[in-house]
């Protein structure tokens, strides 16, 4: 484990000598020695976690393999699409409750731990769903394949706010845009590599044993990722906050929606960009039933999605880091618009391949600015509620929109599906350019929430 230079296990001072952290500028110094001791350390095994997971998912990637996967086993597009809203749906919709604990606990590393197996186990129950059940019975075998996705999906949620504060404690500001630049750097070269032997994979063996052995592949990754996690030192936490309770929490909530102008247009605006990359969930499985093509591009697109992402991470965190967030969101904006419109042109597959290429830098830009850029509305102890209300809010329209695309693309067929996903997104992505302002320059919160409510935090 490496010494700690005087401190207990995950940054906590030893035994009898937490009466410092009572005092304020004790605990601030202490906090602020602790992450800069172990910067390095929590640096480099937060990339760590973070590469591997993403090379664990490359072989369940859920715009490649688990469309195209359930698409075959149901011969639906609406099946592909509600793939599309249990990744992102489970992802964000219980951040908001999540973040009511998150806040409350001295340490976030148990915590996050615990649920990481939760995100991570459903992945061998796929795998074992597969290779037991086989084709005999499609309907129940998807059945289970939503059930275990649901967990994993799920698991993910109720980890992220937890997650996200512990790497925003881990983590200086000055320096988050380089970490998830680097750390999706090393994911998108991991998952290049995953993404070309799960194309060798999938065409070695024959469906569905292939997708059920690739779900064991994915296991056994992220679980190496989830001993890097462990791996963490966490600072000492700050003196506790009393708990207050659910109702003086949800009147936090209200004021901060109520008093913040700037906060509110950035969700509306974001609801627009998130409903309208709708068509995303579907370029893969376009392109492989266009074309003819053989599972092994799945594989292939995979790669190429790991490639664009790879290039595109470090150069959209130092932009965010130099010049703002906003800027990573909109580039990733003006991205999912042009995948659409080459999806939409295409009439040869390198076609598709480019449309896949932009979704990597879409994906890139929503990864790195777009979670960054939660953590500057807010201060220090309200970081997590508005990662929160971010996270939940949003939930919703990242799960209806892969359904209307799955209802659009079965009704009126792909064009349609890629040329309105187009649309909306450009209408979405001019009011966010002009309505809404860079936190880090300004525009947050005006006053406390507690003198815009007129009433304590905690009662």
């Amino acid at each position: 484990m490496g010494d700690r230079r005087g401190t207990g296990p995950a940054g906590r001072t030893p035994s009898g000598a937490t009466g410092a952290l009572d005092d304020p500028a004790h605990a601030d110094a202490a906090f602020e020695g602790s992450v800069r001791r172990n910067l390095r350390w929590n640096f480099a095994f937060n990339v760590l976690d973070v590469g591997f997971f993403d090379f664990g998912v490359a072989f369940a990637a859920p715009f490649t393999v688990m469309a195209v996967f359930v698409r075959t086993l149901s011969g639906r597009d609406l099946d592909v699409g509600v793939i599309g809203a249990l990744w992102s749906m489970g992802w964000f919709l219980p951040q908001l409750p999540t973040a009511f604990i998150v806040e409350r606990l001295g340490r976030k590393k148990p915590y996050v731990l615990a649920l990481g197996l939760v995100e991570r186990v459903p992945f061998l129950l796929m795998g074992l769903a597969v290779l037991l059940a086989g084709t005999r019975s499609p309907a129940f075998l998807l059945g289970l394949v939503y059930a275990a996705y649901a967990m994993q999906t799920l698991g993910g949620g109720f980890v992220a706010t937890g997650w996200q504060e512990l790497i925003a404690r881990v983590i200086p500001i000055a320096r988050r845009g380089l970490f998830f630049g680097a750390a999706y750097c090393l994911g998108g070269l991991l998952r290049i590599l995953g993404g070309w032997l799960s194309g060798l994979l999938l065409v070695a063996l024959i469906f569905p044993t292939n997708y059920g052995v690739s779900f064991l592949i994915t296991f056994a990754i992220v679980m190496v990722s989830w001993g890097f996690l462990s791996q963490n030192r966490e600072p000492p936490p700050p003196p506790a906050r009393p708990s207050g309770d659910a109702r003086a929490y949800g009147r936090k909530v209200i004021a901060i929606l109520r008093s913040h102008g700037n906060y509110r247009r950035f969700l509306v605006t974001q609801a627009g960009l998130i409903f309208g990359s709708m068509g995303a969930t579907f370029v893969a499985v376009h392109g492989i039933r266009a074309f003819s093509l053989s599972d092994a591009h799945i594989g292939y697109m995979t790669a190429a999605l790991a490639l664009a992402e790879t290039i595109a991470n470090p150069l959209l965190g130092h932009i965010g880091d130099r010049f703002g967030h906003k800027w990573g969101i909109a580039i990733a904006g003006i991205a999912i618009a042009a995948a659409m419109g080459c999806a939409l042109a295409a009439d040869q597959p390198w076609l598709i391949y480019v449309s896949i290429l932009l979704l990597g830098i879409h994906y890139a830009g929503r990864k790195v600015s777009g979670t960054v850029i939660a953590f500057e509305f807010g201060g220090l102890q309200d970081r997590p509620t508005y990662v929160g209300i971010t996270g939940t809010l949003l939930a919703p329209f990242y799960g209806l929109g892969p359904i209307a695309g799955g209802l659009l693309a079965g009704s009126a067929g792909y064009p349609a599906l890629f040329a309105v996903s187009g649309i909306l997104t450009l209408a979405s992505l001019a009011w966010f350019t002009l309505g809404v302002t860079d936190p880090r320059h300004g525009a947050g919160p005006p006053v406390r929430w507690e003198e815009l409510d007129g009433r304590p935090w905690n009662p």
